[in-house]
């Protein structure tokens, strides 16, 4: 008698059990969804030289994208400042945030690496930086290698330039991918308004109350929460 492969064999066996509701609800929904033949991933190659292999042309796009999103967020009056002579809320244009110490880390890398502002900007901290404008990156940059030099003066010692490119853009990719899955920036609400969702949410404000009442509050209880 021929000897059977327990390797290849496989047999499906039927429960024994009717479905639930709810598991028959589940099984419907799977097999009303479409199919899609399966794509693999294109594996890009992370040279050691500051170039833009590290990034997909998709993802470029999306950058570019956003990136001008923020230059009109930048541009625009998207903001809130407060009168100090009347108290109240005006319309203002942003202000640019802080340099954190990841962006300044991004920069020393490739600033150390031997790496030219130019190319760095076209190839890796365009798309690192998307809410950052070239000219006040290239201010940034030009800074760290002279009067803040100090800022940065730890940041890579030890490694090859090759380690510290590759870093670089591993780095730059952690930045992006959180910048596109953000999305473009909004405009921001009335500073009153995120007082009251607050005031709300701990029952000092409800429904019943009148509009001056409210505003009353919010100014009682500004910058409490």
């Amino acid at each position: 008698m021929e000897k059977l492969d327990e390797k290849k064999i496989s047999v499906n066996i039927a429960s024994p059990w009717p479905l639930t509701d709810a598991e028959e609800e589940e099984k419907k929904k799977k097999s009303s969804l479409p199919e899609y033949p399966k794509v693999n991933p294109v594996a890009l190659h992370i040279s050691a030289s500051i170039e833009d292999d590290w990034i997909t042309n998709s993802e470029k796009e999306r950058c570019i994208t956003i990136g001008s999103a923020w230059d009109t967020y930048y541009t625009t009056e998207s903001s809130w400042k407060r009168d100090r002579r009347t108290g109240a809320w005006l319309k203002s244009k942003p202000c640019s945030p802080e340099w954190g110490p990841a962006e300044r880390t991004i920069i020393a890398l490739l600033l150390k690496s031997g790496g030219k502002f130019k190319k760095s900007w076209t190839n890796i901290l365009q798309y690192a930086f998307v809410d950052r404008p070239e000219p006040g990156t290239s201010m940034k940059w030009y800074a760290l290698n002279k009067k803040d030099y100090f800022m940065i003066e730890r940041i890579g010692n030890g490694m090859t330039n090759e380690a510290r490119i590759r870093l670089a853009k591993r780095l730059a990719k952690k930045r992006m991918v959180d910048f596109l899955e953000r999305g473009s920036p909004k405009n921001e609400p009335h500073p009153d308004k995120i007082y009251e969702a607050k005031l709300r949410k701990r029952g000092i404000i409800t429904n019943d109350m009148s509009e001056s009442e409210r505003k009353r509050l919010c100014v009682q209880y500004r910058g409490v929460f």
